[in-house]
């Protein structure tokens, strides 16, 4: 495809590119893929489309191999098509927050007609029914407290959960700007970190007792995503 200014636009969606190699690290993977591409004479622009969303913004690098020279490699993001309403998940902590705060504010209610009775006792019947009063008073601040540690869980959970939804509301893709001087057939090695991968060593170390002694160390790497 070309556009008005003579660059020929070549799309490919990320997940279909030969995945080549992948090196977890602590906190992050890196990750090459191979893109091969029949480049026009002249300008070519290659869009790798629906890249990761944890994709780590400054760490995308291109080699390429054939007639082309890379001018610029940048990475794009816009709006992916919005939902007017709640995804399901946030839906739901949504719909669990508000019936705790429902909560709330039904045992705050109950805690003011409690210190109003209370302060309306008689003197007569004051020591009689304080003790009664006061265990149930007791009980109500023990609940709003539970209840106000739950609902900011809730809070953090949804907070969270809206983040994650407007991440994955972006479509994000990497832009390459190639030059052909003869056009044919070019392979671009695409190299990218992602957050959201770990790994931890695991160690079995075996030690040989009969006949001629040994010790065998066999270690691991567990990936942690």
């Amino acid at each position: 495809m070309t556009n008005g200014n003579s660059t020929s636009v070549h799309k490919k969606e990320c997940r279909d590119l030969t995945l080549k190699q992948v090196t977890v690290f602590n906190d992050r993977a890196e990750l090459k893929r191979i893109l091969q591409c029949n480049a026009e004479t002249g300008l070519n622009e290659i869009h790798i489309e629906n890249v990761t969303n944890y994709i780590v913004h400054d760490s995308v690098r291109v080699d390429s191999r054939g007639d082309g020279t890379i001018h610029n490699v940048q990475l794009r993001e816009k709006p992916a098509n919005h939902e007017e309403t709640d995804p399901p998940k946030v839906a739901e902590i949504r719909v669990k927050y508000e019936q705790k705060l429902d909560e709330i504010n039904y045992l705050k209610d109950r805690e003011n007609v409690l210190l109003k009775r209370i302060e309306a006792l008689d003197k007569a019947v004051l020591e009689a029914s304080l003790i009664t009063y006061l265990l149930e008073y007791r009980d109500l601040k023990n609940s709003i407290e539970k209840a106000n540690r739950k609902l900011n869980a809730l809070l953090l959970e949804l907070n969270r959960a809206e983040a994650n939804f407007k991440t994955c509301q972006l479509s994000r893709s990497i832009v390459i700007d190639l030059e052909s001087n003869e056009g044919g057939l070019i392979e671009l090695e695409i190299s990218y970190q992602v957050h959201g991968a770990s790994w931890h060593p695991s160690y079995d170390i075996r030690v040989g007792t009969s006949g001629e002694q040994s010790l065998k160390v066999n270690k691991e790497g567990h990936e942690v995503k």
